[in-house]
């Protein structure tokens, strides 16, 4: 009787546990189909639940804290100081923002600009803190801090006033919100990162409401003889006047007071800065400006727009003012000689009555590259057809240079990668990688040299042994070659690409950190149009844009390429599988991205 009543038991429990794993595997699989219309195969995604196992067996305690406004909306009247002096930086922010220590070439820096003169502020120094992350190449953001005369009180942090500035990405910027900002990465935030904003917000106040005069810029200058300038926005004190030689800048005029410096087309010495003008403001902010082209449309066109060209034929297409290269373009405005574009004649007007103008002698020998990049496009054309596509009008603007408007059909289809390659070796191991993208490399980090040597440790710290500093990835930005766009992608509302890219990152295998880095750099690129369509190359893909080699194999490797393109209307998704992949052994993971 008491074994045949033990075996009831038993037999009930095993009933009871094969029902609740077939409870648990119908609402995983219920969960998966009604969370995402991303389309998986189970059997092909391993979750990596490292990280949550971490964060069960170190608790962090956060205490929430809510931000203090200060209900201030009057001016903040500067004293501006003759001279700009470097300072120490505030404790609170370099302890609690980058949570990192900063090299020596990057360190967190803090300069005083001048000194509040009447208001609620009276007294109070204007700081600018300089704050360093690991990012996409060198990033910074600098912060516009009043500091009391009175230590017992708080900083105060003007809101709209934050920057980030880039040592490859554009040299305009532009203010935003501290708060908002931080409301859009707490996404990403570990338990960690969550603790330390919390912290931050403790030991600090926002002004969200007042403004400082000087930081309020009109869209459009006036220089001394009269032209008139596209406002692009304020550099930073990480830029000028330290890291450029102003001695190297000629003065071409004077704008609101102050010298207006003219960039001349050296892209190497001056990056994306070339052809653009820029003033030096007294606290060491840089302005960019652009000289204006009467009939463009810079407040929506930005570097492309339409143009209907109306002369002896009437025709129209999409054009663009800028030089393409590097990460979609190398400058915004790109002017050329007219000994590179031999003898010009009159094509036709545009609105307004401004004359445009096109080669007299279109030649192989002149334009040969571009038909060639055209024609890899368009199988079977003839050189005719890409003439007949008026691929390069000429205009010359109100200080006399001429500006290529390239039409965008016989632009390169796809020019711009940004992959960061990290490595993960089972114990600290040098290893020497070497990458080749066909087009070359624009920019890398560290520098390039033949390739990278590095001391890899397990969890991603490089050293970087020519010059003894560390890094948390490797990388690169340059050109591939011209490839086929993905055959699967799916097309997302604006709204949803953030859900959606962290999603399928995740489920290709990206871990918490590569996908914040990844959403960190793109996401910010992808706000612009109402929907999206996005596609993935994967490692073959990027096997043949950029041939990898490491001097130690990897067990594992994984490289990943982004492709989207904004649309104006929905469109029909041609989803696949998503296959996620293992990380077995030393594993090296790449992901990238391409604009067209």
């Amino acid at each position: 009787m008491k074994k045949g009543f033990t075996g009831i038991w038993i037999l009930f429990l095993a009933a009871a546990i094969a029902l609740a794993i077939v409870a648990f595997g119908f609402g995983y699989w219920l969960s998966n189909e009604s969370d995402s219309d991303v389309e998986y195969v189970d059997d092909m995604v391993e979750v990596d639940i490292s990280d949550e196992v971490d964060d069960e067996e170190v608790e962090i305690e956060i205490e929430v804290t809510e931000p203090t406004i200060l209900e201030n909306s009057d001016a903040i009247n500067v004293s501006w100081y003759s001279e700009i002096s470097e300072i120490e930086p505030l404790a609170i922010f370099t302890e609690h923002l980058n949570l990192i220590e900063a090299t020596d070439d990057d360190p967190n820096r803090a300069f005083s600009l001048g000194e509040v003169v009447g208001g609620d502020y009276d007294g109070a120094e204007l700081t600018m803190q300089i704050v360093y992350y690991w990012g996409m190449g060198t990033y910074y953001e600098q912060y516009y801090v009043l500091v009391p005369a009175d230590e017992a009180q708080k900083p105060v942090l003007i809101d709209e006033y934050l920057m980030g500035e880039t040592s490859f990405l554009s040299f305009t910027s532009y203010f935003r919100s501290f708060l908002e900002l931080m409301t859009d990465r707490n996404e990403y935030w570990d338990d960690e990162q969550r603790m330390h904003y919390y912290e931050f917000v403790s030991g600090i106040e926002f002004d969200m409401e007042s403004y400082i005069p000087e930081l309020e810029y009109g869209e459009v200058g006036t220089d001394s003889y009269g032209n008139t300038y596209e406002f692009l926005g304020p550099g930073a004190l990480s830029f000028f006047p330290e890291e450029k030689d102003i001695a190297l800048f000629e003065v071409y005029s004077y704008i609101d007071g102050g010298s207006l410096y003219a960039v001349d087309g050296d892209e190497g010495t001056f990056g994306n800065m070339a052809n653009l003008f820029f003033a030096v403001e007294d606290d060491g902010r840089v302005l960019a400006y652009d000289a204006q082209i009467p009939f463009w449309d810079y407040e929506t066109s930005g570097y492309s727009m339409d143009l209907e060209v109306v002369g002896d034929e009437t025709f129209s297409g999409t054009y663009s003012k800028a030089h393409g290269g590097g990460c979609g373009y190398t400058n915004a405005t790109n002017t050329v000689d007219e000994s590179e574009i031999g003898e010009l004649e009159y094509i036709g007007s545009v609105s307004g009555g401004h004359e445009l103008y096109e080669s007299a002698n279109y030649s192989l020998e002149l334009y040969g590259d571009d038909y060639d990049t055209w024609s890899y496009w368009h199988e079977g054309s003839r050189f005719e057809d890409f003439l007949a596509l008026h691929p390069f009008l000429y205009y010359q603007d109100q200080l006399g240079r001429w500006i290529q408007l390239s039409n965008v059909e016989v632009l390169p289809q796809a020019e711009c990668g940004k992959p960061v390659i990290y490595l993960y070796p089972e114990s600290e191991m040098e290893i020497d990688v070497f990458i080749e993208p066909e087009g070359g490399f624009t920019y890398t980090e560290p520098v390039y040299d033949g390739g990278w040597s590095v001391l890899a440790q397990p969890d991603g710290t490089l050293t970087n042994l020519k010059d003894g500093k560390t890094y948390p990835y490797l990388f690169w930005e340059g050109r591939g070659g011209l490839y086929s766009p993905p055959e699967n992608y799916w097309v997302v509302e604006q709204d949803q690409v953030e859900r959606f890219l962290i999603k399928t990152l995740g489920k290709y295998g990206l871990n918490r950190q590569e996908t914040f880095d990844f959403m960190e750099f793109w996401y910010p690129r992808m706000q612009d149009a109402p929907y999206y369509q996005i596609g993935f190359h994967g490692t073959e893909v990027m096997d043949a844009i950029a041939p990898m080699e490491l001097s130690v194999q990897p067990d594992t490797i994984f490289r990943i390429l982004m492709d989207f393109i904004e649309l104006e209307e929905p469109a029909v998704s041609n989803p696949t599988s998503i296959r996620g992949f293992d990380r077995n052994g030393f594993t090296v993971v790449e992901w990238g991205g391409v604009i067209q």
